[in-house]
């Protein structure tokens, strides 16, 4: 497995992130250094490689950054069975952009690390296609007063697993739509306007598994939607209560007919 270092001081192979990447043959490294790198439109990355970044501590955020949008488009999804190599990664990258999407996955497979994805006005990750893995990452908006529309957007037949992550300063924090998948392990909701959102009908699940819900939400599903499944275990607010995403409902899985929750959102009130 080859490295390609990218520098934009001139101390690697290469100066620009976009050059490296069309450069890069699949599989390969791309280590960057730390600092700011930036790019015109989008970056699209079309074959599976692994992105690694910096940090000025072990403790630290990541001290590499890239501004801008990242479109993860690798294909060959029949090689991930047989060769774990060719699965993509990023690790230890602060990745921010202004509006739109920060991170959007359309194909491959995909593991982060130890990275954060910020986008104030738009979409910090965005799945559609594929299947994508969160651990240990921060994904959101800035702060209270520049908030994201979405921490994680799981579309199409997108798979996506936050583990031991954060979901934060979000207008709606998870969205699911379609037939996605998304679960959340051990991580933390912190100061979203409303945790969950789903657009109905959908046939998506969403699982929340030992999960934190931090600071006081305006609600937990936006205008009541549901997925077609939801398991909920051991959830917990900030004060060590309880807390279920479906309150009406115990420990464990359950199931929503959201056409019928459709039809019945729009009857008149008797």
């Amino acid at each position: 497995m080859s490295t390609v270092r990218v520098d934009p001081d001139g101390n690697g192979d290469f100066v620009s992130i976009v050059e490296a990447v069309a450069q890069a043959v699949p599989g390969s490294i791309i280590s960057l250094a730390p600092g700011e790198f930036r790019w015109p439109g989008r970056l699209n990355v079309d074959k599976v490689l692994s992105f690694e970044g910096n940090k000025w501590d072990p403790s630290d955020a990541p001290s590499t950054i890239l501004n801008g949008r990242i479109y993860l488009c690798a294909s060959d999804p029949e090689v991930w069975k047989t060769d774990a190599a060719r699965v993509g990664a990023f690790k230890d990258i602060f990745c921010k952009c202004d509006s739109g999407y920060c991170l959007q996955v359309v194909n491959g497979k995909w593991d982060i690390y130890g990275c954060s994805f910020e986008c104030c006005s738009g979409i910090a990750v965005m799945i559609t296609s594929g299947s994508l893995s969160l651990r240990g990452c921060h994904v959101g908006g800035r702060d209270q007063d520049s908030l994201a529309n979405n921490g994680v957007l799981a579309a199409g037949n997108g798979s996506v697993v936050l583990d031991k992550s954060r979901v934060r300063h979000c207008k709606v924090g998870v969205f699911v739509r379609d037939a996605a998948r998304a679960s959340l392990l051990a991580s933390e909701l912190c100061s979203d306007h409303v945790l969950f959102g789903c657009l109905m009908p959908n046939e998506s699940s969403l699982e929340v598994t030992s999960c934190t819900v931090r600071g006081a939400p305006e609600a937990v599903f936006h205008e009541e939607s549901r997925p077609a499944r939801l398991v909920q275990r051991d959830n917990r607010d900030v004060s060590g209560g309880e807390f279920r995403p479906h309150s009406g409902g115990g420990e464990g899985e359950h199931s929503f007919h959201t056409l019928d929750l459709v039809h019945r959102r729009h009857l008149p009130r008797t």
